[in-house]
């Protein structure tokens, strides 16, 4: 949390980003946001929401993150114990 200029409590924004869609995909991220009655923000959130969630849900991929942690705690351990 931080806060603003008034001093209130808020969540961490964004960041504003651009990624270049072929037609096929922009219209059916349209698509479903007509029918959801959602932003194309909102829409894209959304999927990669549930990209993690399918990640999390392959062994493969839990460990590779696992490699790389351990990897990473090799390095920054000795870094940080000084």
């Amino acid at each position: 949390m931080t806060e603003n200029n008034e001093g209130a409590p808020v969540l961490l924004a964004g960041k504003n980003l651009s990624v270049r869609l072929p037609r096929e995909h922009l219209s059916v991220v349209t698509s479903l946001a007509k029918i959801d009655n959602v932003t194309l923000g909102e829409v894209i959130r959304s999927a990669i929401l549930a990209y993690g969630d399918l990640r999390r849900q392959d062994p493969e991929f839990v460990e590779k993150v696992n490699t790389v942690k351990r990897e990473l705690d090799e390095v920054l351990n000795p870094i940080l114990r000084r």
